[in-house]
Formats: C-alpha cells, sequence, structure tokens
C-alpha cells in the first residue's frame, strides 16, 4: 500500500498552494537525485 497525501487540509488551514506546477517540480526532483546518488558512491 502506497500513501497518497493530498493538499486540501494545507489548502484549506494554512492557506497554501504550491509555487511550482506538478510536472515542473517532477522533472526538477528526478534531475535531481541522479547527482546525489553518483556523489554517494
Amino acid at each position: 500500500m502506497q500513501r497518497q497525501p493530498g493538499i486540501t487540509r494545507a489548502k484549506k488551514l494554512l492557506k497554501w498552494e504550491p509555487k511550482v506546477p506538478l510536472g515542473e517540480g517532477l522533472k526538477s526532483t528526478i534531475a535531481y537525485f541522479p547527482n546525489k546518488v553518483s556523489a554517494v558512491r
């Protein structure tokens, strides 16, 4: 089973909105990890 948290509560209680669109954020995250993994090895 995998968690799938929603941001509805954050939007409602904290008046928070994501600043980066999902697709752009995923691209950045995916590009970030190979650099970190190779630095550890």
